[in-house]
């Protein structure tokens, strides 16, 4: 025959396990959503990156097409029969390095404001949805 003790203790023990296993499903599911939320982030976060080291390199690719470059004027190469042959570089045009830089800093600028123009549409798209 049972005893009305151990059964009340058996219901008692019955009723925290499930307490606990109600506080651990709780947990385990706040931590998946906070994963989800650092997922998400990271995803945005790595899209802006992406987006601004692409402006950088253009910027950069552009500057080193549009710079004149910093070699020197003369080089000198020796050749098999001991003479050194000198070819003197052209120099850049004062002028077209000045227009040169101006269009750099106005293509720089233009994407900067594109830039900063997607991401705060990316930021709007986030908070409406």
């Amino acid at each position: 025959m049972k005893n009305p003790q151990d059964s009340e203790l058996f219901d008692e023990v019955s009723e925290k396990r499930r307490i606990l296993k109600d506080r651990g499903d709780a947990a385990i599911r706040s931590i998946e959503i906070d994963l989800d939320e650092i997922k998400e982030d990271s995803i945005r976060i790595g899209k802006k990156v992406l987006i601004i080291g692409g402006v950088l390199l253009a910027g950069y690719a552009l500057y080193r097409i549009l710079a004149p470059s910093d070699d020197n004027d003369e080089t000198g190469e020796e050749k098999s029969s001991g003479m050194k042959v000198i070819r003197v570089k052209e120099r850049s045009n004062p002028i077209l390095s000045q227009l040169s830089g101006m269009a750099l800093a106005l293509a720089l600028e233009y994407a900067r404001r594109r830039l900063f123009q997607y991401l705060d549409s990316l930021e709007e798209k986030k908070e409406k949805g």
